[in-house]
């Protein structure tokens, strides 16, 4: 799969995403708790999600479950 950067439209990097769940997404800036809230999205539930990174854009994309 090709997956382009959504801001400068270049191919990105695959790859996939780690770390210790949870890993939150949270439309709050500051967050003070990892508990998942109602409008929050899990990216790490026991799984590996693959990730697009752009190195001139700084932007990562990652197709969640």
């Amino acid at each position: 799969m090709t997956v382009n950067c959504p801001l400068c439209g270049r191919p990105m990097e695959p790859g996939y995403l780690y770390g210790s769940a949870p890993l939150l997404w949270s439309p709050k800036e500051k967050k003070r708790t990892l508990i998942k809230g109602r409008e929050d999205v899990s990216l790490l539930n026991g799984y590996r999600p693959e990730a697009w990174i752009c190195r001139d854009c700084h932007k990562v994309v990652v197709h969640y479950r």
